[in-house]
């Protein structure tokens, strides 16, 4: 089991991180002043690439002992758009093609990088990031940034048990279960929308600002108040500011995994800056901060006292880019 459970783990934080965002602008803008509508404008037959990493400092708090943790999570994503109706819904292939993970622990360190397959080749858990890689998924993209389907996802995990190699019947059991609870339909479908769906609901001007709600119950419960404000369009690239304030999702389930149940109770901020090519809503760069703090609570079946309500505090560094 020592060997499943980080595996599950370093699944489930590359979940939360998985979905890029995008933007697009319909039209040319004439001045800065024109309203202009953001939406998506993805095009039939193109593949788009992108590549995400999360660079993250967990700090938690154990009977007045600092355990610090420093993880890098990249991700690179292939996007094959099959086709757009007359509505602007697009059909999409998602694959994940390429993968980058360090991670450092009082315990040691643990590292994998699919583009020098010898790295990692021998360190506990990496097999959970190879069995991510060719993974794929397909998806109906709303030009508001809704996920209106999806098909593929038992496929993906499949893929993904097979390539995980648990022989124990009852583990395997176990694994699978708390698969289920983070790739599925549902749980996909969110993990996208969370980045997707930030599109304002009028068309906006430079200096406009529009607000936008994402109650997250997959993974760490939260919910997320955006506030994007259009701040230029520069040759065909539109720059935007972001800020969030992140609350406790008190209504969301606890999340489970391995026979235990663990709660979360986060806040904090997140601010910084995406830039969008305008012609078809592509992302060009955009870097975030994000600060959490808060408590982590572990319950089942012989959970010592210490890990009931742990202080913890997560300082990341979000950047995506098109590839």
């Amino acid at each position: 089991m020592q060997r499943i459970k980080p595996t599950l783990y370093l699944l489930l934080a590359f979940l939360f991180c998985t979905a890029p965002s995008a933007l697009a602008q319909k039209g040319k803008t004439k001045t800065k002043a024109a309203a202009i509508e953001l939406k998506l404008q993805l095009k039939p037959g193109k593949t788009y690439r992108m590549w995400m990493s999360t660079d993250q400092d967990i700090t938690q708090d154990i009977s007045g002992q600092k355990i610090v943790v420093n993880q890098l999570m990249g991700m690179g994503y292939r996007y094959e758009v099959q086709s757009v109706d007359a509505a602007g819904t697009a059909t999409v292939k998602m694959t994940y093609d390429s993968v980058v993970i360090r991670s450092t622990t009082p315990m040691g360190g643990t590292e994998f990088n699919s583009g020098n397959p010898d790295t990692g080749t021998t360190a506990p858990g990496t097999e959970a990031y190879k069995a991510m890689l060719g993974a794929q998924f397909t998806m109906k993209l709303t030009k508001a940034g809704k996920v209106e389907s999806i098909t593929g996802v038992d496929e993906m995990m499949a893929k993904i048990m097979n390539e995980l190699g648990a022989n124990d019947p009852a583990q395997k059991a176990m694994v699978e279960q708390s698969l289920k609870k983070m790739i599925s339909n549902e749980a996909m479908a969110e993990t996208i929308e969370r980045s997707m769906n930030i599109y304002p609901t009028t068309p906006v001007a430079v200096g406009d600002s529009w607000k936008h709600t994402m109650e997250v119950a997959i993974g760490m419960p939260m919910t997320v108040n955006t506030t994007y404000t259009l701040k230029s369009i520069t040759n065909g690239v539109a720059e935007l500011g972001v800020q969030s304030t992140v609350a406790n999702n008190a209504n969301a389930k606890p999340m489970e995994m391995m026979g235990m149940e663990m709660n979360y109770n986060l806040s904090g901020t997140q601010k910084g800056t995406m830039k969008v090519n305008v012609e078809d809503g592509w992302i060009n760069t955009s870097s975030l901060k994000q600060n959490l703090f808060g408590t982590m609570s572990i319950s089942g079946e012989n959970i010592p006292d210490m890990l009931k309500n742990v202080p913890i505090a997560v300082q990341s560094t979000i950047t995506i880019g098109a590839r």
